[in-house]
C-alpha cells in the first residue's frame, strides 16, 4: 500500500475508499503466497470425452464454454434486436487532412428512441477499403486526440450515478497516448472508438444504458452484466462497420486497456467477425487466472464493480476452485484467431503470471487448428498503462495478422 493507492480510493467516496483499501491490503503480491491450483481441463467435454479435432471444439466444446461464461461469470447476453441503424453525423478531412473523419450515431434498439452511442472513425488518406483497429475509451471520444473538430458527447459521472455533464475542453486528448492515432493511420489502419460510457454506464443498477432495455434479465443470477453489454456494444460497432465500404471488415481488430480489454476479450470470445484482439493490462476478468492467488482478488473486483460480472460469480470469492471455468477458456474460445494479450510487469494488481499461464494453457485449443504461435504473450516494463513502445508491438503484431 502506498500513499497513491490511498488517495485514488478516497476519490471514489467513503464507501468504495474502503472497498478499494481493503482489497488492496488483502491482496497477495508475494509469489511464494501463492497457493497451488488446478485448471479446469479445457479439452474435455462435460461427458469427460477428450477433444482432439477442431471440428469437436467447434460443435461441442465452444458452445458450451460460452454457455458456462454465461452462467457464472458475464451473464446472459441478449441477441441485438432487429432493424438496428445508423445515422453519420458528419464526414470531413481531419489531422490537417491526414484523415478522413467520420462521426456515426449508432442507434441501439430498435427506432431511435432508445440508448444511443457516437462512433469516432478516422480512416487514413489513400484508397481503401482499409483495416480497422477497433475499441473503446474511457473519457469521450475527444480524448483519443487533441483534434477541435471532433465532438465531445456527454459522459457519465463516476461519482453521481445517473447524472452525465459535457467535459471541459481541457480533457480533449488526454488519452492520446493510450490512442496513437497519427502512427495508427500511418500504418495503413482506420481508428474506430467509441465512449464506453455510451453503451452502459460503469456503475450498479441498469436504468440508463442498453441493460435498462432489458430489465426481465436482471432479477437472476446469471444477470446481463455491464462487461457483457460493452462486449455486446463492440459487436453492434461491428454491424456498421460491415456496412461502410471505407471498411475492411474482414479485417476488423480489437483493442482494449484495462476493463476495455475485459469487454474486448468477450467480445472476441462471442463474435468470430473480429479477426484479431489485443487485450492491455485486462488482469482478474479479462486475461488473468482467477484462481491464482494473486493481484486482484473475486472479493474485491465483485465488491468494487458488482455491476461488470454476474451475481454468480461472487459467490465464489471463497471456493474459487469449484468456479467451472477460469480465464484460459476464454482466451481458447478465440481460437484460431490471433491474440495478444500485453502485460505491463510493474502491474501486480493485473497478475502478469497469471495472465502468462493462461495464455499457455489456451493454446491446447490453438494447437487443434496447428496455430499454437498464433496466442501471444507481451510483457513490458512499467505500471498499468499502454505506452508508445507497447503501440509499436502491438501494430507489428497487428501487420503480421491482418
Amino acid at each position: 500500500m502506498n500513499l497513491r493507492h490511498i488517495l485514488r480510493a478516497l476519490r471514489y467516496g467513503l464507501r468504495w475508499s474502503s472497498i478499494m483499501l481493503g482489497g488492496f491490503l488483502s491482496a497477495n503480491r508475494t509469489e511464494e503466497r501463492v497457493a497451488p491450483y488446478t485448471l479446469p481441463d479445457l479439452l474435455q467435454d462435460e461427458q469427460g470425452k477428450r477433444i482432439s479435432d477442431t471440428k469437436a471444439w467447434e460443435e461441442k466444446r465452444k458452445h458450451a464454454l460460452l454457455k458456462l461464461f454465461s452462467d457464472y461469470v458475464y451473464g446472459v447476453i441478449p441477441e441485438p434486436p432487429s432493424g438496428i441503424d445508423f445515422q453519420i453525423e458528419n464526414s470531413a478531412p481531419a489531422l490537417n487532412g491526414f484523415a478522413l473523419k467520420k462521426e456515426i450515431t449508432l442507434f441501439l434498439t430498435s427506432g431511435k428512441k432508445g440508448p444511443r452511442a457516437r462512433l469516432l472513425l478516422l480512416i487514413p488518406r489513400g484508397e481503401g477499403p482499409h483495416p480497422v483497429i477497433l475499441g473503446y475509451n474511457l473519457e469521450g471520444n475527444h480524448t483519443v486526440h487533441p483534434d477541435p473538430g471532433i465532438a465531445k458527447n456527454a459522459v457519465w459521472s463516476k461519482k453521481i450515478p445517473g447524472y452525465s455533464f459535457i467535459p471541459s475542453e481541457t480533457t480533449r486528448g488526454r488519452q492520446a497516448e493510450r490512442w496513437p492515432v497519427e502512427k495508427i493511420l500511418s500504418r495503413g489502419y482506420a481508428v474506430a472508438t467509441l465512449y464506453y460510457g455510451d453503451i452502459e454506464p460503469d456503475y450498479p443498477g441498469a436504468s440508463s444504458g442498453i441493460r435498462g432495455k432489458y430489465p426481465e434479465l436482471q432479477n437472476r443470477d446469471d444477470n446481463f452484466s455491464a462487461l457483457g453489454a460493452w462486449a455486446w456494444g463492440l459487436s453492434r460497432v461491428m454491424d456498421y462497420l460491415a456496412r461502410d465500404s471505407d471498411i475492411d471488415a474482414p479485417r476488423a481488430a480489437l483493442f482494449g486497456f484495462s476493463r476495455a480489454g475485459k469487454a474486448a476479450l468477450l467480445a472476441a470470445a462471442r463474435d468470430p467477425r473480429f479477426a484479431t484482439v489485443i487485450a492491455a493490462a485486462s488482469g482478474k476478468g479479462g486475461a488473468a487466472l482467477l484462481r491464482r492467488a494473486f493481484g486482484e482478488t473475486i472479493r474485491a473486483m465483485t465488491a468494487k464493480y458488482p455491476h461488470w460480472f454476474s451475481k454468480k460469480l461472487a459467490s465464489y470469492a471463497d471456493r474459487i476452485n469449484e468456479l467451472p471455468v477460469d480465464q484460459h477458456m476464454l482466451l481458447a474460445l478465440i481460437a484460431p484467431r490471433p491474440l495478444l494479450v500485453s502485460v505491463a510487469a510493474g502491474d501486480w494488481w493485473s497478475d502478469p503470471k497469471g495472465a502468462e499461464a493462461a495464455l499457455f494453457a489456451a493454446r491446447a485449443a490453438y494447437a487443434l487448428y496447428g496455430k499454437e504461435d498464433a496466442a501471444a504473450f507481451y510483457l513490458h516494463k512499467g505500471k498499468h498503462a499502454v505506452t508508445p513502445a507497447e503501440w509499436e508491438a502491438f501494430l507489428n503484431f497487428f501487420d503480421g495478422n491482418l
